[in-house]
């Protein structure tokens, strides 16, 4: 079935030529005919004289989010965000649309990183197999990441509004601050399960700052919760983060816990013999 095309936008700053041209390559591949992505010049947070604590990669970031929000208000057209580090599943296109609609919330996330272990069960809890796709209200989690989501058009100029107020000084990273509205009830959002979006190789190579291991945790979940997930890429970035991180115990709990979500535990209740 065929779904009517949604401005997408990919936030790039000029001098990432190669996420650039790996991005638009992607999107040419997945997207129904009829799609198109525009590119938006981002701010480079090394030339604005904005205050606030942080980081010139941050500031950037937060403010190439409001310009293009702010450049979509001339009409009430929902509206697509993407990073550069974004890759797409040719599922997403079929899917948000429908979804925005369903959710009735003023931001659809087409993936999200779990901050903390509790709210990656959470995410668990609620997974609906590859099949039947569900929406996690984003108030029940802390997340980070705002690589991809979708803003429902008549929401376009309260978010802008919001976001203003965080403007100057900039002291919160603009995933932050999204997660701060949503909690607050100033904003609804939810997230797609399984997520229709996650993070390429460049995001590996951040912009903003070099990842710490806690980032590359959140990555490779994200990874393991993409609908078009690369498992065996998945389970080398863990087995390498749990050499650097884990113990035995953390180790034991692992496995306990890799029992308790297998498909069979939980469409049976029990584990097969």
């Amino acid at each position: 079935m065929s779904v009517d095309p949604i401005r997408c936008c990919v936030i790039n700053l000029p001098k990432a030529a190669k996420r650039l041209d790996a991005i638009r390559s992607a999107f040419a591949a997945a997207a129904p005919v009829g799609w198109t992505l525009e590119v938006f010049p981002g701010v480079d947070g090394a030339q604005i004289e904005t205050q606030g604590r942080l980081t010139a990669g941050e500031k950037g970031a937060f403010l190439s989010h409001l310009r293009l929000l702010e450049s979509s208000l001339h009409d009430d057209a929902p509206l697509w965000i993407l990073e550069d580090d974004a890759e797409l599943s040719a599922s997403a296109f079929q899917m948000v649309g429908e979804a925005l609609s369903a959710s009735k919330a003023h931001l659809l996330f087409t993936d999200v990183g779990p901050a903390n272990a509790e709210d990656m069960l959470k995410v668990l809890a609620f997974w609906p197999g590859r099949n039947t796709p569900r929406l996690l209200d984003l108030r029940a989690i802390q997340f980070v990441g705002a690589s991809s989501y979708l803003v429902a058009g008549p929401a376009k100029r309260e978010l802008a509004t919001l976001l203003r107020v965080f403007a100057d000084p900039l002291d919160a990273p603009i995933d932050l601050v999204l997660r701060h509205l949503i909690h607050e009830g100033a904003l609804s959002a939810a997230v797609t399960l399984p997520f229709l979006t996650t993070l390429s190789p460049h995001a590996e190579q951040s912009q903003v700052y070099g990842l710490t291991v806690k980032e590359r945790v959140w990555n490779t979940t994200r990874r393991l919760f993409f609908i078009d997930q690369d498992l065996e890429a998945c389970a080398s970035a863990a087995s390498q983060l749990f050499q650097e991180l884990g113990d035995r115990k953390a180790q034991v709990f692992g496995q306990l816990l890799a029992a308790r979500v297998s498909a069979d535990f939980r469409e049976s209740g029990q584990v097969k013999r």
